[in-house]
């Protein structure tokens, strides 16, 4: 099953792999069910091998094969929170959850034969009949459920179609049921009947945590048991599981850190996660993390236990704000020059000396659209406001930025790179024979 694409309104727009007669391909329908414009249609004719070489010749298809909501549709976002987004992408979610809901119910039904229950159960929305802009139309779940069920039986019973998982956090699990229609009586650890519930999903509140019976029945016309009851055993757990975060800090704008669970067993296998500031996100529970950007500076530790609690464990880290701000700016102004130092160094000639000024400040502004570049006439010239400078000589180049107050150069000289920067003063600039800045301020 693959999403249609987002090729429409034009013909024929269906893309590979959605476009195999093999694949189930969804499109995507609005809140009134009309088709979204930009979702892909057919049809597919596979008079030619698909280039990849997969794909079945043969007649034309009717693609896509099914529809779903896809537009405006509220999704998760990485990171955290929510998100309102559209496509075909947004569609073939809701086709993927359908199918599992049919294997549960079925688990032996074959895929063939659950795309052919899908086709056959979903309601048209477009021309009668399968069409090429939603295929045999919107996939509907509960037709889709209650074709391999079955009929209702003729006298209330009972059947479990789905449960929760045996070990959870939810307040109030949910049972999804067949009772035929019939009222559902609900009964926790043998005690007083909860107020029947209509179905199809039954919800047992469950106030205290611990290992708990549920009893599910169902009710005849005058209120008496029908059929055998269920009897299922739960699991209720809330306690969000207990982490360790040690930080301490290894430089300026630099932590390290190790994260890990007081239990082995009280995390989900992979549920563990580190986030920064930066929003960046740590593949190690330990390490080091240096920030580039603006503070306030934390790191976060997320992780889930088996029940679904979650626990958010935030450690900050501060520096004093004139070396912050001297570092940024530092990093800022030779993100630029670094950028451009690899551009003018890659087209060195053959021995290794560097072109022109006046040719590498052409190849750098042809290159990189997002920066100014100027020539310099001497290598302690003062390039224009807001832009990188150029001095070549032989082995040797020189990049330049003024932004803040202070002078930031970049040097290679004869393959020998140096990073610096110094203030700004109302002086001349330094003699081209001794660029002097201070030490503090010098990388190699």
């Amino acid at each position: 099953m693959f999403s249609a694409g987002n090729s429409g309104p034009d013909a024929a727009s269906v893309l590979v792999p959605a476009a195999y007669p093999e694949a189930l391909a969804v499109g995507a329908l609005d809140p009134g069910n009309a088709v979204a414009p930009f979702s892909s249609r057919g049809s597919v004719v596979a008079a030619a091998p698909f280039p990849d070489g997969l794909g079945t010749l043969g007649l034309p298809a009717t693609k896509p094969d099914l529809a779903a909501p896809g537009v405006a549709v509220r999704s998760a976002r990485a990171g955290g929170g929510y998100v309102s987004s559209s496509g075909t992408s947004m569609a073939a979610p809701h086709v993927a959850g359908v199918v599992v809901l049919v294997r549960q119910a079925a688990p032996r039904l074959s895929p063939s034969a659950v795309a052919s229950l899908l086709r056959r159960t979903a309601r048209d929305v477009g021309p009668a009949g399968p069409d090429q802009t939603a295929g045999a139309g919107l996939v509907d779940a509960l037709a889709a459920v209650r074709a391999v069920l079955g009929r209702a039986p003729t006298r209330p019973g009972l059947r479990l179609v789905a449960a929760p998982p045996t070990l959870t956090n939810l307040p109030a699990p949910g049972f999804a049921l067949d009772s035929g229609g019939a009222p559902v009586q609900v009964r926790l650890d043998g005690g007083t009947p909860l107020a029947s519930q209509p179905g199809p999903i039954v919800h047992v509140p469950i106030a205290n945590p611990g290992l708990h019976t549920v009893e599910l029945q169902a009710l005849g016309p005058d209120g008496a048991h029908v059929g055998a009851s269920l009897r299922l055993a739960i699991e209720i757990d809330r306690s969000p599981p207990k982490l360790r975060l040690d930080v301490h800090r290894a430089g300026l704008l630099r932590i390290a850190y190790r994260a890990q669970a007081v239990r082995a067993d009280d995390t989900v296998a992979g549920s563990l996660r580190i986030q920064t500031s930066d929003r960046d996100t740590m593949v190690r529970p330990a390490g080091k993390h240096l920030f580039t950007q603006r503070g306030p500076y934390w790191i976060e530790l997320v992780a889930q236990d088996r029940a679904g609690n979650l626990t958010r464990l935030r450690r900050t880290s501060g520096w004093p704000k004139a070396l912050v701000a001297r570092r940024l700016a530092w990093n800022r102004a030779f993100l630029h020059l670094d950028l451009a130092y690899s551009l003018v160094h890659f087209h060195r000639r053959g021995n290794g000396s560097y072109r022109s000024s006046d040719h590498l400040t052409r190849l750098c502004a042809g290159n990189l659209e997002f920066d100014r570049f100027a020539p310099l006439a001497r290598r302690d010239g003062h390039p224009p406001r807001g832009t990188v400078g150029i001095w070549s000589a032989g082995s040797q180049v020189l990049l330049v930025v003024e932004r803040g107050g202070r002078r930031y150069v970049l040097e290679d000289t004869a393959g020998r790179v140096r990073r610096a920067s110094r203030p700004l003063g109302p002086s001349s600039p330094t003699p081209a024979s001794s660029p002097r800045l201070p030490r503090s301020d010098r990388q190699t």
